[in-house]
């Protein structure tokens, strides 16, 4: 099995995104913003999306903290349900319409690993 990055995931999720939106929309993936005077830890967003085009954009813009749950290369899996809420919550303070945290799990784990704390 090959190893997917994180980067990797939300640009297919982007591309999911638009096929269900049915509006035109812009986005950005792994924006980090570079002045250092107001973002000194230069944060970086997975994604900005919105209505519109690139030259014209449209409220409300929605930030997302995407995070893709896998096994490591050990084998392991993080079982933190909080993983990405800080940088999420982060994002509210950049003045975004709306912050998202979407957690993306494969389909594996959800059956081996999350589906058995259910039992």
């Amino acid at each position: 099995m090959s190893r997917v990055s994180e980067r990797e995931v939300v640009i297919k999720l982007v591309e999911y995104m638009k096929e269900l939106i049915h509006d035109d929309v812009w986005y950005r993936t792994n924006y980090v913003l570079r002045s250092v005077e107001f973002f000194p830890t230069q944060p970086e967003i997975d994604l900005i999306i919105g209505r519109g085009s690139k030259k014209n954009k449209y409220p409300p813009i929605t930030a997302a903290e995407v995070k893709y749950i896998r096994t490591t290369k050990d084998g392991h899996v993080s079982h933190s349900y909080y993983s990405g809420l800080d940088e999420a919550l982060a994002l509210l303070v950049l003045g975004f319409d709306y912050v998202v945290l979407v957690h993306l799990v494969r389909t594996e784990l959800l059956k081996s690993v999350f589906l058995n704390y259910i039992e």
